[in-house]
C-alpha cells in the first residue's frame, strides 16, 4: 500500500510527454485478455496517498504480485511512472496486467515508459520499408548555460516536442480516418533525438514543421503559444521578453534526416535507426528545414576529414604549445606506440571554451573544431544495445507478452543498460537509512570523440563493414558496464555521464571503505569521476540535485589546481586549510592561492557560483567529500545553516 512522502522533485519535463504514435498500440489493444475475472480481492485504496501518486482509485487493483491496470486519463506519463513504482515498492509486485477495459491512450502512455527506457522495443516494431525520420535537437549546452536547465527542459525537452509529436498525431489520424493503412509510430523520444516512423514514401516536412518550412516560423509559433513560460524566465533572468526569443532563436536548432528500413531483420532496423540519426545533423545551423537522406559517401568524407585534420595539426603543431587561461600545454603527446595524440587536454578546452583562447591560437581552434566537428557528424552513436545475442531476444519476448497485456517489473524499473531507472531509484530508497553517491564521470564527451576519431580512421582506411558503423559509443557504454557490474550495490542508475548510486545500511563511518570500492571500481572499468555523497534520504531526488549542484564547488577548485598549476599536480600545503563562508557575499582573501597567477579569477568564478546555488543548499546540514583522481588533495564542504566550510585535505 502506497506510504505517506514528502513532496519529491519532479524529472525534466520531456520525461512527462506524451508520445502519440498512433501504431504503439494500434491492433494490440484488442488482444488484450479480459483479466478481471480473474481477480478477486478488493481494490487496494492507500489510507494516505501520497502527493506523487497520482493514479485514480478504481484504475487498479492488486492480487499477491500482480497489478492489474484498468482505464485511467488526465495523468501524464511522468505521473503514472511515478504512481507504478509506488505500487510496485508498497506491494511487492512482479508483474502488471493490462485489462481489457484500458483505453488507448492509456495503453500507449504505458508502451512509451517501455520505449524510453528500452529503445528497442519500438525500433524492433519497425517494418519493411518504413521511412524513419530524426529529430536531433542542437544549441542545448548554449541554452542552458544562458536560460537554465529547467527552462530548456519545459520548452525543447516539452513544449517543442509536444507540438512536433502533436502534428504528427494529427497526420496519423488523418490517414486513418481515410481509409489508408499506416505503420506510423514514435520510435524514440530522449533528449538529444525525436524519431517517428513512416509509411513508406509518405513523409514531407510539412507534416511537421509547418507549410513554410523555416525553422524560424515554426519556432515562433512555438513561442506564441508558450507566452506564459517566455515571460517567466524572462523575469527570473532579469532579462525582457525579447530578449529570450531573439537568444532561442539564435540558438535553438534542429536537423531532420530520413533514412528507410530496406533490412526487417534487427541488424537492418538498427542500420535504419542510425543512418537517420547521424545524417540529421547534416541539417544542423542551415535556415531552412532541409530533409537530407543517408549516403554512406558523406560518412566517407567525415571519416577522410578528420584523418586529414588530425595529420596536418600533428605535422604543423608536434612540439609546440597553446595557452589556455594563461597557462602553456603541450598541442600532443607521446601515443605511447611510437607516435604522437593531439593532447585530450586540448580537445576538452576547445569543445568547452574555445571562446577563451587568445587570438594567436585561431587557426589551431577552429581546426581542432573542425576535427570533432567531422567526428561527432560521422560517428557520434551510441547503440541502445549491450549485447546482440542478448537483447534481442529479450527485447521480442518483451513485445509478445505486451501484446497480451502482461509486463514484468524490470520493463518498468530497469533500462536496457541493465540498471534502475532513475524513478524507480528514487522510489526504492526513499526514507531507508543508507549512503547516497553522486558520481559526476569526467571526460566522458573526449572519451567518446576518441572513440569516434578511431573509428574515423577505420572508415577512412576502407576496411569496414555496416555493423562497424555503429558502434561508436560501444568503448564508453562497456565502460559502464563493467563500472557497474563491480560495485557492490544494485541501486545503481545511469544518465549520460552521471550515476546515482545508494549503498543500504551505510552511515559516516562506513563512508570511507564505500568511497574506495567506487574508486576501485571507476579504475578498473577505466572511467574516472566526482564523488559527492549524503545521508539525507527523507527526500531522494532533492539530495541527488544538492549533490549534482554543490560538485560544481569541488570542480572549480580542481580547475584552479590544474590550470594554475601548468596542468601538474601541486602540493596542497599551498592551499589554505579551511575557508569558512558566511554568506554568499562572503569570500574571503584565503580562497586565494598564494603564488598561483590568476586564482583571483577562479576565486571570483566560485563566488558567482555560491551566490546562485546558495539558497538551495544550506537547508541541508550535511558534510559533503568530493575525491579527484590523479590529484593529492579531496575537499570536504560542510553546510550548517547560512555557514559554508570548504576544507582542503592533503592526501
Amino acid at each position: 500500500m502506497p506510504k505517506s512522502q514528502t513532496k519529491q522533485t519532479l524529472p525534466a519535463k520531456d520525461s512527462a510527454i506524451k508520445n502519440t504514435s498512433l501504431a504503439t498500440s494500434v491492433g494490440l489493444t484488442s488482444q488484450i485478455p479480459t483479466v478481471s475475472e480473474k481477480i478477486n480481492t478488493h481494490t487496494m485504496v492507500p489510507e494516505k496517498i501520497p502527493q506523487s501518486f497520482h493514479l485514480p482509485k478504481n484504475s487498479y487493483e492488486i492480487q499477491g504480485n500482480t497489478l492489474l491496470l484498468r482505464t485511467f486519463d488526465n495523468i501524464s506519463e511522468a505521473e503514472l511512472e511515478k504512481s507504478l513504482n509506488i505500487l510496485i515498492r508498497d506491494n511487492n509486485i512482479k508483474t502488471l496486467r493490462l485489462d481489457s477495459s484500458i483505453s488507448h491512450e492509456a495503453h500507449r502512455q504505458i508502451a512509451n515508459i517501455i520505449m524510453r527506457n528500452h529503445p528497442l522495443f519500438e525500433m524492433m516494431r519497425l517494418i519493411h520499408g518504413n521511412d524513419v525520420v530524426n529529430i536531433t535537437f542542437g544549441g542545448i549546452k548554449d541554452l542552458n548555460d544562458l536560460l537554465g536547465q529547467k527552462f530548456v527542459d519545459d520548452f525543447v525537452g516539452g513544449a517543442v516536442r509536444r507540438e512536433i509529436i502533436s502534428r504528427f498525431d494529427t497526420y496519423s489520424e488523418s490517414m486513418m480516418k481515410q481509409g489508408q493503412k499506416t505503420h506510423n509510430r514514435l520510435v524514440r523520444n530522449d533528449y538529444k533525438n525525436l524519431t517517428p516512423s513512416f509509411e513508406g514514401g509518405t513523409f514531407s516536412p510539412g507534416i511537421l514543421f509547418g507549410p513554410e518550412n523555416s525553422k524560424k516560423s515554426f519556432i515562433d509559433s512555438v513561442l506564441k503559444s508558450n507566452d506564459i513560460m517566455i515571460r517567466e524566465v524572462a523575469q527570473e533572468k532579469g532579462l525582457t521578453v525579447d530578449v529570450v526569443r531573439q537568444t532561442i532563436h539564435e540558438k535553438l536548432d534542429f536537423g531532420v534526416g530520413i533514412a528507410k528500413v530496406t533490412d526487417a531483420t534487427p541488424i537492418g532496423k538498427m542500420q535504419a535507426f542510425y543512418e537517420a540519426e547521424i545524417i540529421s545533423r547534416k541539417g544542423l545551423k542551415k535556415p531552412g528545414i532541409e530533409i537530407i537522406s543517408y549516403d554512406i559517401k558523406k560518412i566517407e568524407a567525415c571519416a577522410q576529414r578528420v584523418v586529414q585534420i588530425e595529420k596536418e595539426v600533428l605535422d604543423k603543431f608536434s612540439g609546440k604549445n597553446f595557452t589556455f587561461r594563461g597557462v602553456e600545454y603541450p598541442v600532443t603527446l607521446p601515443s605511447g606506440h611510437g607516435g604522437y595524440i593531439i593532447n585530450p587536454d586540448l580537445l576538452g578546452y576547445v569543445r568547452k571554451y574555445s571562446a577563451e583562447f587568445p587570438p594567436e591560437s585561431k587557426v589551431l581552434v577552429q581546426n581542432i573544431s573542425d576535427y570533432i566537428s567531422y567526428a561527432n557528424q560521422g560517428f557520434d552513436f551510441i547503440a541502445p544495445i549491450r549485447k546482440w545475442s542478448d537483447d534481442i531476444p529479450r527485447v521480442e519476448k518483451m513485445e509478445r507478452d505486451f501484446q497480451k497485456g502482461i509486463i514484468y517489473v524490470q520493463n518498468i524499473q530497469e533500462t536496457f543498460k541493465g540498471v534502475l531507472t532513475k524513478e524507480a531509484l528514487t522510489s526504492n530508497v526513499e526514507g531507508k537509512k543508507g549512503m547516497l553517491v553522486f558520481l559526476d564521470v569526467r571526460g566522458m564527451g573526449i572519451d567518446n570523440i576518441q572513440s569516434f576519431v578511431r573509428l574515423a580512421r577505420k572508415v577512412e582506411s576502407g576496411k569496414y563493414d555496416k555493423a562497424d558503423l555503429m558502434t561508436g559509443g560501444d568503448s564508453v557504454t562497456n565502460k559502464f558496464i563493467t563500472f557497474t557490474n563491480n560495485l557492490k550495490t544494485k541501486n545503481i542508475s545511469l544518465g549520460g555521464d552521471e550515476a546515482y548510486l545508494f549503498f543500504e545500511g551505510i552511515g559516516p563511518e562506513g563512508a570511507p571503505t564505500i568511497i574506495a570500492d567506487i574508486h576501485k571500481a571507476l579504475a578498473e572499468s577505466g572511467l574516472k569521476g566526482r564523488i559527492a555523497h549524503g545521508f539525507e534520504t527523507t527526500d531522494v531526488a532533492q539530495t541527488f540535485k544538492t549533490l549534482d549542484s554543490s560538485t560544481k564547488v569541488h570542480k572549480m577548485f580542481e580547475e584552479m589546481i590544474d590550470a594554475l598549476a601548468q596542468g601538474k599536480n601541486i602540493d596542497a600545503d599551498i592551499l589554505p586549510r579551511t575557508i569558512h563562508i558566511k554568506s554568499p557575499n562572503d569570500i574571503p582573501e584565503e580562497i586565494f592561492v598564494k603564488g598561483l597567477k590568476g586564482s583571483e579569477v577562479i576565486a571570483l568564478q566560485i563566488q558567482g557560483f555560491i551566490k546562485n546555488i546558495a539558497r538551495g543548499i544550506n537547508p541541508i546540514q550535511e558534510k559533503f567529500l568530493y575525491h579527484s583522481e590523479g590529484r593529492n588533495f579531496m575537499t570536504e564542504i560542510t553546510y550548517q545553516g547560512d555557514l559554508l566550510n570548504i576544507h582542503f585535505i592533503p592526501q
